[in-house]
């Protein structure tokens, strides 16, 4: 499964981008640029009812989140991505589930801890590149519908 990783980064990234943007509006952290508001809310309101993500619209869609930032949001957006994967590696560390080398499985650890859904949608995606977290698991479907509600503010 650990090769399926590549296919699934893609969409991994998505899930973690659109939880991230979600986070940092509701605290008022960052704003949408007003003119794109309409447009992502449009892409974004889009993955409810998409039976199949591949790897190249979630790209698209990160790069559309990404520039929906000016250059203060989207510094914004990564340092709260980072730290969120930090946080996540220092609770594997002090949980004993990581070694000073490392578990094997490490990298997947992280992303488990770091994916809105956790283990059971990381599994998914490794097992499935193509398939929609926002269609099939109520997490996500959640937190979409959740931004596409502070887009609309």
């Amino acid at each position: 499964m650990t090769a399926n990783l590549g296919a699934a980064q893609a969409t991994v990234t998505l899930l973690q981008t659109v939880h991230a943007l979600s986070d940092l509006l509701g605290r008022g952290a960052v704003r949408v640029r007003p003119e794109a508001r309409a447009p992502l809310g449009a892409d974004l309101a889009q993955l409810s009812g998409k039976p199949r993500l591949t790897p190249g619209e979630a790209r698209r869609l990160v790069e559309a989140v990404q520039s929906a930032l000016d250059s203060g949001g989207q510094a914004a957006l990564e340092r709260h991505l980072a730290q969120r994967e930090q946080r996540a590696r220092l609770l594997l560390s002090r949980a004993r589930l990581a070694t000073p080398d490392g578990p094997a499985r490490l990298p997947l650890a992280v992303l488990a801890l770091t994916v809105p859904g956790g283990r059971p949608v990381l599994d998914a995606l490794l097992a499935d590149p193509g398939w929609n977290p926002y269609l099939s698991d109520r997490m996500n479907t959640e937190i979409v519908q959740r931004l596409l509600g502070q887009l609309r503010r």
